[in-house]
């Protein structure tokens, strides 16, 4: 149904002629009854329950209509059994127990690959450097770029980049009128998409105003979360995708990026020191290549300036797609004063220097575990035995749980349906749910950009905090 409605909507805004139109129409239809009926109904690799589904769609059409309403009845179905689900052609065994959940979510990446995983579902939808660094790292099929995300949010470079966020940040604020009204999310993710660039290319790169902004639009643009706003681009990014190799639109970005990577690239060959306020994440992924990837071949260096440029705006993708959300959130609840954290929020930031709050960094979780309905999903690549049955799923299946459903659950959060960040504090009655939230992963592969989100929204908030008063 989704081919023909972009097909026909291609087809009104085309010159094709009406007995063109009319075959192409025809060897559509016959290709998509070909895909639908000759799909083969691949078995369950273990002897669970299994939703029932078309061939190819499986339940897809309901999952993604509610995912979270989706999934939260399946797990009712079936009392928490882990069950199997087909979903446009992939195929993942959905687990709901505690102990699964959590022994899932503590897989190292060697074991239970997220960005693999991850890859399979929606590769398509990132430019095609972005897994060349891990494909690299170790030589096989298995693709995993967390080694360089990781390495450009380790603690040093959060500190080197403190002044440039929080320059940044009184920047912005300074610019507002001094009355009016704010929309929350806008605001936000004004504010977070210039800091979050600025860290990705440094103060000099985004003094070019139009630059700048060029490059915030493309990447919004290019956002899967926010670009894929109907059935129709999502399906023209996949036949891009297939066809070129990799969406269009990332060729554009490409070549806005590619001075501000030359220079950084020649930085690192020449071995350039930078001051701290010069710390940027596109001078740290070419150090990176040029160490661990590239032998220190300058040569070799300059012909990865594609992939350095596709993981720029994987990065980007990563860093600013959740945190403006999370704290367009964090301030509506501080503004609401829910269950008094606006009291205390304001009362810790009267007393700090803005770069630890924990009563901020609190709420924030509590952010995550209420706000964030995705499903994990992780692709086995040893075989794992689920807890709670003692199955042993075999190498090859993608396994994933909801985090929506996890969240929710009275026996791991007490009264699971109220804001009260005081569960996170361990001396409080009923806190030290920390160690059960699991909104920036958990175990072994935790997610390595937490503390740069953690960091980027205390500043922000605090910033907006000190300089205006919301009501």
């Amino acid at each position: 149904a989704m081919t023909l409605h972009a097909l026909n909507e291609a087809l009104a805004s085309s010159s094709v002629g009406q007995l063109g139109g009319s075959l192409l129409l025809c060897a559509t239809v016959a290709a998509a009854l070909g895909l639908f009926f000759t799909t083969r109904r691949r078995r369950c690799p273990v002897d669970v329950p299994a939703l029932p589904g078309l061939p190819f769609l499986g339940s897809g059409l309901s999952y993604f209509a509610s995912p979270a309403k989706f999934l939260l009845e399946a797990k009712k179905r079936y009392n928490n059994a882990p069950f199997f689900l087909r979903c446009f052609g992939h195929e993942w065994i959905i687990v709901s127990d505690r102990r699964d959940c959590r022994s899932l979510l503590s897989l190292p990446e060697r074991t239970g690959s997220m960005v693999q995983a991850n890859a399979d579902l929606a590769g398509f939808a990132l430019p095609a450097g972005t897994f060349e660094f891990g494909k690299e790292e170790n030589g096989s099929n298995h693709v995993s770029n967390t080694p360089i995300i990781a390495h450009s949010v380790r603690p040093a470079v959060l500190k080197a980049w403190e002044p440039t966020l929080k320059v940044r940040i009184a920047a912005k604020l300074d610019n507002l009128p001094n009355t009016g009204t704010l929309d929350l999310f806008s605001f936000c993710r004004d504010v977070i998409s210039d800091v979050t660039v600025t860290v990705l290319l440094g103060k000099k790169a985004c003094e070019d105003e139009k630059l700048k902004l060029d490059l915030v639009g493309l990447f919004l643009e290019a956002d899967p979360e926010s670009g894929f706003h109907s059935p129709l681009v999502a399906i023209r990014a996949y036949l891009e995708s297939k066809v070129l190799g990799e969406r269009r639109i990332y060729a554009k970005i490409r070549e806005l990026l590619y001075p501000i990577v030359d220079d950084a690239i020649e930085d690192a060959i020449s071995g350039t020191p930078r001051s701290s306020e010069e710390v940027t994440v596109v001078s740290s992924f070419a150090r990176l290549f040029y160490e661990r990837k590239c032998d220190s071949n300058p040569d070799k260096l300059r012909s990865k300036r594609g992939d350095i440029a596709d993981n720029v705006f994987t990065f980007f993708f990563a860093a600013f797609s959740n945190s403006f959300a999370m704290a367009a959130w964090t301030l509506y609840h501080i503004v609401e004063n829910t269950n008094g954290i606006g009291d205390r929020v304001h009362a810790a930031i009267d007393n700090s220097d803005g770069n630890r709050v924990v009563e901020l960094e609190r709420c924030i979780l509590e952010i995550s575990r209420l706000y964030t309905p995705s499903t994990v999903l992780r692709k086995l690549l040893r075989p794992w035995t689920i807890p709670s049955t003692q199955t042993t799923l075999p190498i090859g299946t993608t396994v994933g749980m909801s985090f929506y459903s996890y969240s929710r659950d009275p026996d791991i959060f007490p009264n699971p349906l109220d804001f009260e960040p005081r569960r996170y504090d361990k001396r409080s009655n009923g806190g030290g749910c920390e160690s059960e939230m699991v909104g920036f992963g958990s175990g072994g592969h935790p997610c390595p950009g937490k503390k740069f989100a953690m960091l980027e929204i205390v500043l922000f908030v605090a910033g907006v905090f000190k300089r205006l008063e919301l009501k």
